[in-house]
């Protein structure tokens, strides 16, 4: 997977959704957000339509802190 022109995924990592029904690649208008749950087999998230691109306009918080796994424990870079 890519990010930016960046791959950001350990080789060999499965994330395939069983139930996710868009086609991939995907292009991410601006004003959304391309959004992955945290155990990406099983979650449901933009790759379903049931949940899809979420508006920005819609997100209510900033994560600061990585708590799990406890060897990542910490504030995320580039936050204060």
């Amino acid at each position: 997977s890519v990010i930016d022109e960046k791959a950001y995924l350990l080789q060999n990592v499965h994330t395939t959704l069983q139930n996710a029904n868009i086609k991939f690649p995907v292009t991410v208008p601006a004003g959304k957000l391309f959004v992955l749950g945290d155990n990406r087999s099983v979650s449901l998230d933009s790759r379903s339509s049931a949940v899809g691109m979420i508006d920005t306009k819609k997100v209510i918080g900033k994560a600061k802190l990585i708590l799990f796994p406890f060897s990542h424990f910490g504030k995320i870079k580039g936050e204060t």
